[in-house]
Parts: C-alpha cells; sequence; structure tokens
C-alpha cells in the first residue's frame, strides 16, 4: 500500500513538471522571437521553488535533487522585487523573468489581478522589458486539493513530505530518471512505421557489406595476414620488405607487439636478422625496434630469443651502413629502461662495438656516431635518476632495487674505461650534433673530467660562437632561443671544466 501511494504521488509530481512546460511551449507557438529550445521549469527540490530556463535536451534531474544547508526566504511585498539566486519563493506570487538578462523578480498579486489564478503566476518578459502579450499566468500550486502532493520543506532532513507521508529523496530520484528514460520521440505506430520505411535495418545493412566484399579485420587479425603473406613460398624480396614495413606500422603498439609471439611473427622476425639478404636484416631490425620500445615484456621475449647477440653483430660486422643504423636502433629500443639488458649489452661487448664507432673519422658515419652518442648518455642519465629517486626516499623499496640493477653495470665507468669518445663529434660544424654531445659531456663531467680537459679551448671558441648567435638571435626578436640554449650549455660545461 505504502509502495502504490508513493507512485501516485510521484506520478503528481511529475505531471505538474509537464503542465508547466506545457504551458511555456504554448508560449512559444505565439512568440516566434523565442528560443523554441528552451522551456521553463518549476524547481521543485526541497530547498527552492524557482522558475529555470533549460534547453529541452539538457533537463538535468540531478540538479532538481541536490542537499544544500538552509535557504534563505524570497520577502514579497506589493512592488517588483529581484529574486537573488538560491532564494526559495513560496506560493501566491506574481512572477516575471526577463528572457534578455535572466533576471527573476516577484510581487503579491494585485487586487486587480484575475482571481481565477490565485496561484503563483508568471510573467515572461520579452527582450524590450514590456510584458509577452497574452502574459501567461498559470497557477503553480495548482487547486488546494492538490496541495497534498506539493512537498513540505524538511531542510535538515533527506525526506521529502507528501502529506503525511514520507519519501527518500534517492527514491524521488530514481523515480524521475525512470520517467524521463521512458519517453519515446516515436508516438505512434504510424509513424514508427515511416522511419522503418526511411531507414534500412542493421540486418540489410550487413548483407549490403557483405555484397560489396567488405571485411572488418582487428589488428591481429591484419598481422596475422602479412605474416602469413611473409612465409608465401615463392614470395619475392621486394613483397616480403614490403610486408615488413607494413607490419612496422601495427606493432608500434603495445597490445600489437606483444601480439607478435601468438601469430609466429617474433621468431621469424629474430631469423630475419641472420638472412643474406642486407634489405631483409635492415627491415627486421626496424620492425624489431618498433616492437621493443617501451614494452618491458617485447624487450625479455628479445633477450630470450637471442635478438641482441645478433643486432650486435650487424652493428659491428655488416658493411652496410643502412643496416648498422638500423641494428643501432634496435639495440637501443632493447636496453633503455631495461637494467638486465644493459648488463647484457655491456657483458656481449656492446659498449666496445659503440667505442668503434666512435673512432671512425668518416664523415658518413657522422648521424650513426650520433646516435650512439645518444645512447650513452640516456644510459647516465637513467642510472642517475634512478640515484636521485633513492636519494629522495630511501624508504622505497622498488627504487633500491631498481639501484641495485643499475649499479650492477655501472656504465659511466665503462665509458671512462672506454675513453671518454663520446667527445669526438664535437668538432662538427652541425649545431644539433654539437647539441647531443654537450649534453653527453654535461651527464659525465664528474668522471671524465680528465679526458674532457683537452677540450676547453675548442670550447672556449664554440662559447665566443655561440654568443655571437645569440646576439643575432636576440635582435631578429627569435622566440626559439636556440643558441641562447647552447651559450648556456657550452659555459656550464666550460666552467665545470675549469674549476
Amino acid at each position: 500500500m505504502h509502495k502504490g501511494n508513493l507512485s501516485l504521488s510521484i506520478f503528481h509530481i511529475c505531471m505538474v513538471h509537464l503542465f508547466a512546460i506545457s504551458c511555456y511551449v504554448s508560449v512559444l507557438g505565439n512568440d516566434d522571437s523565442l528560443n523554441p529550445s528552451v522551456v521553463l521549469s518549476v524547481n521543485t527540490n526541497d530547498e527552492e521553488k524557482e522558475v529555470e530556463t533549460k534547453p529541452i535536451d539538457d533537463l538535468d534531474i540531478e540538479s532538481k535533487m541536490s542537499d544544500g544547508g538552509p535557504v534563505e526566504m524570497f520577502q514579497p511585498t506589493h512592488e517588483w522585487q529581484v529574486i537573488k539566486p538560491g532564494q526559495s519563493i513560496p506560493p501566491g506570487l506574481h512572477i516575471r523573468m526577463d528572457f534578455q538578462t535572466g533576471i527573476k523578480e516577484a510581487k503579491f498579486l494585485d487586487p486587480e489581478d484575475d482571481n481565477s489564478n490565485a496561484g503563483s503566476s508568471l510573467q515572461v518578459v520579452s527582450e524590450e522589458g514590456e510584458g509577452v502579450k497574452g502574459e501567461v499566468e498559470e497557477s503553480v500550486d495548482m487547486e488546494k486539493e492538490k496541495m497534498k502532493y506539493l512537498k513540505d520543506y524538511n531542510r535538515d532532513e533527506s525526506e521529502i513530505n507528501f502529506g503525511e507521508q514520507r519519501v527518500s529523496k534517492d527514491d524521488l530520484k530514481n523515480a524521475l530518471k525512470n520517467f524521463k528514460s521512458g519517453m519515446d520521440d516515436v508516438k505512434n505506430k504510424e509513424e514508427a512505421e515511416k522511419l522503418q520505411e526511411k531507414y534500412r535495418s542493421y540486418e540489410e545493412l550487413k548483407q549490403d557489406f557483405k555484397a560489396m566484399n567488405v571485411k572488418v579485420e582487428t589488428d591481429t587479425e591484419i598481422m596475422q595476414r602479412l605474416v602469413d603473406q611473409f612465409k608465401e613460398e615463392g614470395a619475392s624480396l621486394e613483397q616480403k620488405i614490403n610486408v615488413l614495413h607494413d607490419l612496422e606500422y601495427y606493432v608500434h603498439q603495445i597490445d600489437n607487439a606483444q601480439n607478435l609471439e601468438s601469430i609466429n611473427g617474433f621468431k621469424m622476425l629474430v631469423k630475419g636478422l641472420n638472412d643474406t639478404e642486407p634489405e631483409m636484416k635492415e627491415a627486421c631490425a626496424f620492425v624489431l625496434g618498433s616492437a621493443f620500445q617501451s614494452n618491458p615484456k617485447v624487450q625479455i621475449q628479445g633477450i630470450e630469443e637471442g635478438a641482441m647477440t645478433l643486432l650486435l653483430r650487424m652493428m659491428h660486422f655488416d658493411q652496410s651502413f643502412n643496416v648498422q643504423k638500423k641494428a643501432l636502433y634496435a639495440l637501443s629500443s632493447l636496453i633503455r629502461h631495461f637494467p638486465y639488458a644493459q648488463r647484457k649489452f655491456v657483458s656481449l661487448g656492446g659498449v666496445t662495438s659503440l667505442s668503434q664507432v666512435l673512432q671512425r673519422e668518416s664523415s658518413a658515419m657522422l648521424p650513426l656516431q650520433i646516435r650512439a652518442v645518444s645512447l650513452l648518455n640516456d644510459l647516465v642519465v637513467e642510472h642517475n635518476s634512478a640515484q636521485e629517486t633513492v636519494d629522495n626516499d630511501p624508504s622505497d623499496t622498488v627504487a633500491r632495487q631498481r639501484l641495485e640493477q643499475y649499479n650492477q653495470v655501472n656504465i659511466s665507468k665503462i665509458i671512462v674505461d672506454h675513453g671518454c669518445l663520446i667527445v669526438r663529434p664535437i668538432f662538427s660544424s652541425d649545431h644539433d650534433v654539437r647539441e647531443k654531445v654537450l649534453l653527453a659531456m654535461s651527464s659525465l663531467l664528474t668522471p671524465c673530467k680528465a679526458h674532457f680537459k683537452d677540450l676547453v679551448d675548442h670550447l672556449n671558441m664554440l662559447k665566443i660562437e655561440y654568443d655571437g648567435l645569440a646576439r643575432d638571435e636576440l635582435a631578429g626578436e627569435d622566440t626559439e632561443g636556440f643558441f641562447r640554449s647552447m651559450l648556456v650549455l657550452v659555459d656550464k660545461v666550460l666552467s665545470q671544466l675549469l674549476l
């Protein structure tokens, strides 16, 4: 019985809302200047009863049911007064709103007002401030016999009084939501049939796509198809290279790279590193390098499958510059942020191979040398970052374990043992090359200071050069400030060496 009364009470409240909306819709039909996408709704929460303007599609039930503290009551007189935000409006008032400013005003009903509208009334005000022709006045609290359905304020509790019944806000909120969700744009059966004639069903669309041979594939399915094409008997070298380039596009996505093993693609790539064709080795190294990037699961798989040994051999012995470059790219992706792989890299002579690359004086090797310098610098920065993390929080167990792994590598000491050869590209005239070398020198100033001392004269020349370029940069109002940053970097390294 209690639930039946609750449903009946909620129904009448909803009807009050619909009545207020229908009143305003009738105003829109008589005045084209008003926006038809806006309605006036009477807020009936437990703290306010005020007229609001909201888009029809954005009626917010949650806001109507929001909780709050004590509500200030609007004190009416026989003169128009502005209703402040948050004020509660008592019944039996004359209310008007200016659609241009959004200001709401209220006063007592004057004796000359129509007695048939003894409850609250509403007046819509046009942009000129005048009342719209045919002033709209509708009762908000309806006749006395309907007053039992209007709430009685109970600001200190989470329930609303409906006569003698007490209903929780959650029950009323859910009822209003269900009421709104039950609304259907299709009002009758004829209209529904017209819509069905206008639009095709999902099944019909599926048949059309099938007729057009349109097939939707997941990334994994596409990768499987590419692997199958690579393994096809009689596939040419060019076809296989094209397949690998397509595959490289997909493995940048972490999940796709991890799925390489499930489609038998990972071993295929590692095997390709040992191919007799340089183009094949280059393409396989490129795909593996993209798959290794920031993907620990695939990095571990690379170590287990022996990819590091093959990549080091390619970088050290292969005569093709492009093969060496892609091999170094794959190695860099494999060992970054992976202390165990870095230790294996050192034990297999990886730093020695990089040192040999840096000793070559051919200008054609400069791009490869810069990649080697960048890799060594990144490894040093990783180690320093791990040390700083522990220094900032010695209680961090995970950070301490990670630092122990980096200490087993001790990349800075290994670079010193190989003569700190990262400085050779500093003599390049390319500003980007110089920047990478200076950054590496900045990271290794403490262990390699003795090796860098011989570069003081050259660094002084760079300082003079960048000082002039920085002045020109300022005069030209260059906002990037690249040469100014280079001047700061040179000065930092030089000042540390002169201490």
